[in-house]
């Protein structure tokens, strides 16, 4: 602890320092006396009894404090603080006793120094010269001179004049008012949120921050109100902290860590409200919202559980099930949760029902799929899981779920012609995973079996047709074949060895160089075939993979070995604008 004595004010909160005011303006200070060096200790006479507070005092500052009262340990008690406005006000500064009571006694000189002889008139005391006030720099000065009457009449009608300055009070005030109903807590976030983007409704590191601490409250008071049973209380902080702090943009390394833990302890709060036993009116109010506020695509794991678990048969159960229809993805979890509502509300018969409607759904296809494996039956696994792998053949985010299972399962059951098939399938359908990919049939069925199945993979008609350049790369690029590479992309038309040919410089541009080179080594032998455009092209490749020195003296040998003229026209004809623009914005950076 270190607090001014100047400005102690400014380091207190609002609630003590009133009361702590309220004390000393009714005089309940009575006495003040030293306990020990730089140690004060008061009398102050409080509504519930007598309080003796204790201060330690270093250079105008106060270090320490200590108080029998319950609030000594949140920092400066109201006892303490009207004991430090008495000492501020110089009502003690002559009448400090000593611990016994008594006033200290005056000390004589010591002999032969400072005696008064016979008949000399003791001198007059030295006048002592008043400080000037310190001058008013920093909004704390203002603070601690003006009187606290003034300053609530300033900031009522600053917020009045401005609505931010009372969004921002609320936001960071509303913990010491407790809410009493849903609304209130639902707006009290709102405003906090408001407060945080300010005026112009953007969001800056420090205001970010600040807004993941005021939330983190919030999900700590929602777990506090579970243990009370306000659970609807509970229920509108943990729902509306999380609907925030999952779509909050922009947070640094800091505030995402403390993000996602209020996330998570939101979400265990939502939880442990869809299990509780809830008084009926405080049920039918959390599932209402819960269920508007879940209607559309954008909906939450946490608030279905609550709406499956807390629906009624009825119109309640009706509601509930037009809420999961009314998304269309196919989370395990969801048709679990359905499930789940359809077996409580309706039993076993409408349940058998609803797992026939949905057996191509994840969840149903998963476990029908654990059931086989533990039975032992791979055949099946794999036919389910490849079931699973056709319905979702369109959904990119949800193959990697099947892609990944199905390698797993082929790998333990040791079936290398599997994992080969399933890797040529997924290249063929221009889909591989960090987990499986062409490499894998190098790592499981060895390096003369990969090489059989890319000469396989080049020679088939469909990937011809692609013209794919980082398809067709891949199969090089495993084993940085690039001379192979450089012979495959020869056979194709010029346009098609240009195009691979520059793509192929981002890997290796040695390689693309002879490549290129051989193609205007090619095409100048059939002078009547070459147009400007392709020239144009081969200049272009060439000056962006070497520059424009070496693409110039390339030029010069192969003219040297074949005196054209026209060709030589031809490449003088807009050389240096196009080597020029090619020189300075090279798409390769060299």
């Amino acid at each position: 602890m270190q607090i001014p004595l100047s400005e102690f004010e400014l380091h207190v909160r609002p609630e003590p320092l009133e009361r702590g005011l309220a004390l000393y303006e009714r005089g309940a200070v009575e006495s003040m006396h030293r306990v020990g060096k730089g140690v004060l200790e008061a009398v102050v006479q409080d509504s519930d009894g007598t309080w003796h507070p204790q201060l330690k005092v270093e250079k105008e500052a106060i270090v320490g404090s200590t108080c029998a009262c319950e609030h000594a340990g949140e920092g400066l008690c109201r006892h303490a603080i009207a004991m430090v406005f008495a000492m501020e006000a110089g009502q003690f500064k002559e009448g400090i006793t000593t611990k016994s009571g008594k006033m200290p006694k005056e000390k004589a000189p010591a002999k032969g120094r400072g005696r008064l002889k016979v008949g000399d008139e003791p001198a007059p005391p030295k006048p002592v010269k008043a400080k000037p006030p310190k001058p008013i720099k920093t909004a704390a000065d203002i603070v601690a001179r003006v009187p606290h009457e003034e300053l609530v009449a300033f900031l009522l009608q600053e917020c009045k004049l401005d609505k931010n300055i009372e969004l921002r009070l609320k936001a960071h005030f509303a913990d010491l008012l407790p809410a009493t109903t849903m609304a209130e807590i639902e707006k009290r976030i709102s405003e906090t949120f408001k407060a945080a983007e300010g005026k112009k409704g953007k969001m800056n590191k420090g205001s970010i921050e600040v807004l993941v601490k005021r939330l983190n409250e919030w999900v700590q008071e929602s777990g506090r109100m579970i243990e009370a049973q306000a659970y609807d209380l509970a229920y509108a902080a943990a729902k509306n902290v999380v609907l925030i702090l999952m779509e909050l943009p922009g947070l640094t390394d800091t505030a995402q860590d403390a993000a996602t833990a209020a996330v998570k302890l939101g979400i265990s709060h939502l939880d442990r409200i869809s299990k509780a036993e809830l008084p009926e009116p405080m049920r039918l109010e959390i599932f209402k919202r819960a269920s508007e506020s879940q209607m559309g695509y954008n909906r939450h794991l946490s608030l279905l559980r609550i709406i499956a678990r807390l629906c009624k048969p009825g119109a309640e159960y009706e509601q509930a099930k037009s809420v999961f229809r009314s998304g269309n993805d196919d989370q395990a979890e969801v048709t679990e949760l359905n499930w789940e509502m359809v077996l409580r509300v309706e039993g076993e018969a409408k349940a058998a029902e609803f797992a026939k409607s949905q057996a191509s759904t994840r969840f149903f296809l998963m476990r029908e799929i654990e059931a086989a494996r533990a039975q032992g039956d791979t055949a099946k696994a794999l036919k389910l899981v490849r079931k699973g792998f056709n319905i979702n053949q369109h959904f990119s985010s949800r193959l990697a779920h099947w892609t990944h299972l199905e390698h797993e399962i082929l790998t333990e059951s040791k079936d290398t012609e599997g994992l080969v098939e399933l890797v040529v399938k997924l290249y063929k359908l221009g889909y591989q995973t960090t987990k499986v990919s062409l490499r894998n049939i190098a790592e499981v069925a060895g390096r003369d079996r990969w090489i059989a199945e890319r000469a396989k993979l080049l020679e088939d008609k469909d990937i011809r047709k692609w013209q794919h350049q980082e398809a067709i790369s891949a199969l090089f690029e495993i084993d940085q074949d690039w001379n192979g590479m450089a012979e495959y992309i020869s056979k194709h038309s010029n346009n098609i060895v240009l195009s691979w040919s520059a793509n192929m410089g981002r890997r290796n541009p040695a390689v693309a160089w002879l490549v290129v080179t051989q193609l205007a080594e090619k095409i100048m032998d059939k002078p009547s075939r070459v147009t400007q455009t392709q020239l144009t092209d081969i200049i272009r490749e060439l000056v962006a993979l070497r520059g424009k020195p070496l693409a110039l003296e390339f030029f010069k040998n192969m003219l040297t070995n074949r005196p054209k003229e026209e060709l030589l026209a031809e490449i003088i004809r807009g050389w240096d604008k196009i080597t020029n623009y090619m020189y300075e914005r090279s798409r390769f950076g060299f």
